[in-house]
């Protein structure tokens, strides 16, 4: 089990949605203003610019500048609470979260993969069967969990 926010207690709320919060963030190739919109990174905690498709978790604060390729500790505004939660396994960092078993979070799927082959299926009484379950998740972890009892940071939706 290991604890990646130690300073917090489990179920505390860190950050309110909307509040001024101090984060690592990383710039890429280019420089980073207050306004842009950031992702999940590649270190637990860490922030970076989001692109095209990504999941926004937070908004860097305004009159931030943060020079190209560079790692420091910017205001941020979270879109949602950061809360400390329990892992029920592993989940990587940045990935949807959903409630599991006794209280814990754990992965949560945000696509559907239907069957391929090159049998064609035509009996009527014989079709696949295929359950599709409504999008669940309750957030996104900000940290990385490595195994059962892993304490992350998640940002609430």
């Amino acid at each position: 089990m290991v604890d990646k926010s130690p300073d917090q207690r489990l179920g505390q709320l860190i950050y309110r949605s909307g509040e001024r919060a101090t984060a690592i963030v990383r710039a890429g190739i280019n420089a980073l203003t207050g306004g842009e919109l950031l992702k999940v990174g590649d270190s637990d905690g860490e922030l970076t610019v989001a692109g095209s498709g990504d999941t926004v978790v937070a908004v860097l604060g305004d009159g931030q500048a943060i020079q190209p390729n560079t790692v420091t500790y910017a205001a941020v505004y979270f879109l949602g609470n950061v809360v400390k939660l329990r892992a029920a396994g592993q989940i990587p960092r940045g990935s949807w979260v959903k409630a599991g078993a006794n209280g814990r979070v754990v992965s949560a799927t945000t696509a559907v993969s239907i069957p391929q082959g090159t049998v064609q299926v035509s009996s009527t009484s014989e079709q696949p069967s295929m359950t599709v379950e409504g999008f669940i998740g309750i957030g996104v972890a900000l940290d990385e969990a490595e195994s059962s009892g892993d304490m992350i940071r998640v940002v609430m939706r």
